[in-house]
């Protein structure tokens, strides 16, 4: 059982010891749907559409522990971090804990925005779907999974101290309204994006396999759906020019699934994956 407790720096207990408003309609915390390969792992999102400029969040989730493992909680790569952008989260955590009861594991993650001097009120500007934070799961190599799906709840007054689904507008907590979402098991091949020579890896070595393939007769990708690095169901030379800026000029990384192995949520496409061993 691993556990991963807020309560050493004494931030949950400010989070918790906030004023907690009433759920609003105009502020909604919800699962975002998604998809996997059994043995795979699986990136959830955590969206938010909300009214008012946001100073910080909670998100708090319980799933089906006899089919999925919690392995982290993050927000590399969300829209919170593109949107705060100059600036960044200045603290985020995460919690923990496998099985808080029979069948039942729950997570949390939470961040404040404006953390440390000098103080600006820095805030998430009002807006629909931002994804806040990645919930990643592993799960078992169970062929039986396939067609099923499993259930991710928004849970509150999860832990001691209890915490809650909120988020922070002028220095209060408000609850959103919470919306669930799932996870649907099906038979695609697992995948990392932008890996197009197969090693696991997006790198520059992908650049150039790609280069060889499509100007001097080089060898194929082993994986079309995973050489499809800006995910746009086709394999041309924007892949290249796409892992590049990624790489180099501080551009967005690959869709999902990445940076982890996963299926692709929408679907190769019609992209051939002949063979792909790095997952």
């Amino acid at each position: 059982m691993k556990q991963l407790f807020f309560r050493s720096s004494g931030i949950l207990a400010m989070l918790c010891a906030l004023t907690v408003g009433t759920a609003s309609a105009q502020n909604s915390l919800a699962v975002v749907p998604t998809s996997t390969t059994p043995g795979g792992t699986a990136t959830v999102e955590v969206a938010l559409t909300h009214d008012a400029a946001v100073q910080g969040f909670q998100a708090v989730m319980t799933w089906d522990n006899t089919v999925l493992t919690l392995v982290e909680v993050d927000y590399v790569g969300t829209d919170v971090a593109t949107l705060l952008s100059p600036a960044s989260v200045e603290f985020f955590t995460s919690t923990m804990d496998a099985a808080i009861a029979p069948g039942v594991g729950w997570g949390a993650g939470a961040a404040i925005f404006d953390f440390t001097p000098p103080f600006d009120a820095q805030t998430l500007p009002p807006g629909a779907d931002q994804t806040l934070a990645f919930f990643r799961f592993s799960t078992p190599a169970d062929p039986l999974l396939v067609g099923t799906s499993t259930q991710l709840t928004l849970e509150n007054g999860m832990g001691s101290p209890a915490l809650f689904n909120v988020i922070t507008v002028a220095g209060s907590s408000v609850l959103p309204t919470r919306v669930n979402g799932s996870i649907t098991f099906i038979d695609q091949p697992l995948l990392k994006r932008g890996d197009a020579n197969g090693d696991g890896i997006a790198n520059l070595a992908d650049v150039i396999k790609l280069i060889q393939y499509f100007f001097n007769d080089g060898s194929a990708p082993p994986c079309f759906a995973a050489a499809d690095a800006n995910g746009d169901n086709t394999n041309d030379l924007s892949d290249s020019i796409f892992l590049i800026q990624y790489q180099f000029l501080d551009g967005s990384p690959p869709a999902a699934p990445f940076p982890n192995c996963g299926t692709d949520p929408a679907g190769t496409g019609g992209l051939s994956c002949d063979s792909y061993t790095a997952c």
